[in-house]
């Protein structure tokens, strides 16, 4: 019986339970907190600092998934190359694209062939391209900072099985910036 009466003197001296659930959108983030609330061992204001701490954490990201995507790349389809007959044959001969930042990937679809750092090389050296060879050489990107418009013809230099350049036949192609 007197352990009853401690356990019930214990509930009665101030401590409590604290829910709170945050919800952003498709997010939700719940705590319960045990605090008491009596003036000698001040143990809610160090356990608020945590909580505090818990929803200042859930506020920045909320806000952060609740923020628009921000993006200035538009990524386009691939240009698939191939080597046919000795020739060179592109899935699209030529681009016309927005003059923002804009991102081209050309990809190989004949065994054998490799792409170097400098297999894109455009005709007018001031060309707004950044360009890189990727995926062991089967792939080559080129970036665009957004500096220029206009038409940029453009050849491409592949490397043959033994890594030699090869001087390929090819079509008139390019890529238009508005």
């Amino acid at each position: 019986m007197r352990g009853r009466k401690i356990r019930q003197n214990h509930a009665s001296a101030g401590l409590m339970r604290i829910r709170v659930t945050l919800t952003f959108g498709f997010l939700r983030i719940s705590g319960t907190r045990s605090a008491r609330s009596d003036l000698k061992t001040n143990n809610h204001a160090t356990r608020g600092l945590s909580m505090k701490t818990t929803l200042l954490a859930a506020l920045l990201l909320g806000a952060h998934l609740a923020a628009p995507a921000q993006t200035t790349r538009s990524i386009i389809p691939p240009i698939t190359v191939e080597v046919v007959d000795g020739s060179l044959r592109l899935s699209s001969e030529g681009y016309q694209l927005a003059a923002s930042q804009t991102v081209v990937t050309w990809r190989l679809a004949t065994p054998g062939w490799r792409f170097s750092s400098t297999s894109i090389r455009f005709s007018d050296s001031s060309a707004p391209f950044e360009c890189s060879a990727y995926a062991e050489g089967q792939a080559m990107r080129c970036v665009s900072n957004g500096s220029a418009s206009g038409r940029f013809d453009y050849t491409i230099a592949l490397r043959d099985e033994s890594g030699r350049p090869a001087a390929l036949p090819q079509p008139n192609i390019y890529i238009s910036l508005d």
